[in-house]
């Protein structure tokens, strides 16, 4: 290497930089971002929220994944490719169960719609940066236009390729990018909310992006704040199991509470 050239570190490349779903920790320590545990939504009485008349075909009360061998027909598809994520490994259906997930917690509905591979791009620092989560929300008022993604689903396949901190690294692409297509259209601080499905295992996510965040990114500046991506439950702790009826029930309600939050901030805009 000449002595003019410009050193890069391992992972800041350009091949890594275009195509978000390839982030590595490099990417989020020149963004100032660090991960940390916390609640992504109250969750002191979720008993309380009022949940999608048909999320019964996802809820399956009382039913345990990994024992229970009849269910009622209208469960059987979902009960089926939740033993599918636990059966098959060439290419479990992470992506029905997701695309499930979203649609009876309400988020394919008046003000909510979901869809998948939502493309988005941006330039920043001469690196022409583009992400694709498997799925985006966005919002009626945005259909037509350059919609506006509220919460990312990403799908984490760990055995087919090496894992970045269990998908975050490509998590917080997604997010960094939805949050700034967002500020482009109104320059204030934005929340985006994510979620990592990796086999049955859910962790879900909130990023609050201050202003000035993204101001120095318009700007093609390095952050000069640090984000703090929340996730629930903490890496101390293992994710929240689609296989047990208890944690299952919990992941549906806390996917309904971010569901009213998502529909609040999107009237908005």
């Amino acid at each position: 290497m000449s002595s003019d050239e410009e050193y890069k570190p391992t992972g800041d490349i350009e091949s890594i930089w275009n195509q978000t779903s390839k982030w590595r920790p490099i990417q989020l320590e020149i963004l100032k971002v660090k991960f940390a545990n916390g609640n992504v939504v109250n969750i002191e009485d979720l008993s309380s929220v009022q949940l999608d008349p048909d999320v019964d075909r996802i809820l399956l009360t009382g039913i345990d994944i990994r024992t229970t061998t009849s269910v009622p027909k209208m469960q059987r598809a979902f009960f089926n490719r939740l033993v599918q994520l636990s059966t098959f490994s060439d290419e479990p259906p992470v992506d029905s169960v997701a695309h499930d997930l979203l649609t009876y917690t309400g988020y394919e509905d008046e003000v909510l719609h979901f869809r998948p591979k939502p493309h988005l791009e941006m330039v920043w620092q001469g690196h022409d940066i583009t992400s694709e989560a498997d799925y985006g929300v966005y919002s009626e008022r945005s259909r037509g236009t350059t919609s506006t993604e509220y919460l990312v689903v990403v799908e984490d396949k760990p055995e087919k390729r090496r894992s970045y901190q269990g998908g975050e690294c490509q998590l917080y692409g997604e997010m960094f990018l939805a949050g700034f297509n967002r500020y482009l259209q109104r320059k204030q601080d934005q929340i985006v909310y994510g979620m990592i499905l990796r086999g049955p295992f859910v962790r879900l996510y909130k990023t609050v992006f201050e202003k000035r965040y993204f101001e120095n990114i318009e700007h093609d500046k390095i952050p000069s704040v640090k984000i703090s991506p929340k996730r629930f439950p903490p890496d101390t702790d293992f994710p929240l199991s689609l296989n047990d009826a208890e944690q299952r029930e919990k992941i549906v309600r806390l996917l309904s509470v971010i569901r009213k939050e998502v529909e609040i901030i999107a009237q908005q805009y």
